[in-house]
């Protein structure tokens, strides 16, 4: 009993240190700036702006949660989970690294989302990973919004916009 009783104490403790990002942050996402909106209110940080974005090089502002920015060079920044956003397509990514616990529960959280109240779209083939796409009603993103394990340290949600089948 003593030890329920911690559990329900510690509980919140718990809860309240992990990132809140979810599936409704996501689905709010519209545009660079409703972007930029949901990562800074889930305490994510600026990490760098490409300095030439083109057609071929369209990322926008990254963000990292738990950003360690004590480096010369951007490309050396670690985060727990990074924030993607590409400007010419509109669409977002999220990398959530497998060895960070609370950015796995995080991934995991959202996927159950995903899963539980959105409808499946499709699934693209890759020669490592399949990626699973699912529709979600009320989303405001363009496309459909999928999810996969890259086979190494990183679980993956991100946006396509959808082609025809």
């Amino acid at each position: 009993m003593r030890i329920f009783l911690s559990i329900l104490i510690l509980s919140p403790l718990l809860s309240y240190n992990q990132e809140k990002l979810d599936l409704r942050d996501l689905k709010s996402i519209s545009s660079k700036s409703t972007f930029q909106k949901v990562v800074l209110e889930n305490k994510f940080s600026l990490a760098y702006y490409p300095e030439f974005p083109d057609q071929y090089n369209d990322k926008g502002p990254v963000y990292g949660y738990n950003l360690d920015n004590d480096y010369q060079n951007p490309i050396d920044y670690t985060a727990s989970t990074w924030a993607f956003f590409y400007n010419y397509t509109e669409t977002f990514r999220f990398n959530f690294y497998k060895l960070n616990t609370e950015s796995e529960m995080s991934y995991k959280r959202i996927v159950r989302q995903i899963q539980s109240s959105c409808n499946f779209h499709s699934i693209d083939e890759n020669s490592d990973y399949d990626i699973i796409y699912y529709g979600c009603p009320g989303a405001k993103f363009k496309g459909v919004i999928g999810y996969y394990d890259d086979g190494d340290d990183a679980l993956i949600i991100q946006t396509k916009l959808p082609t025809r089948n």
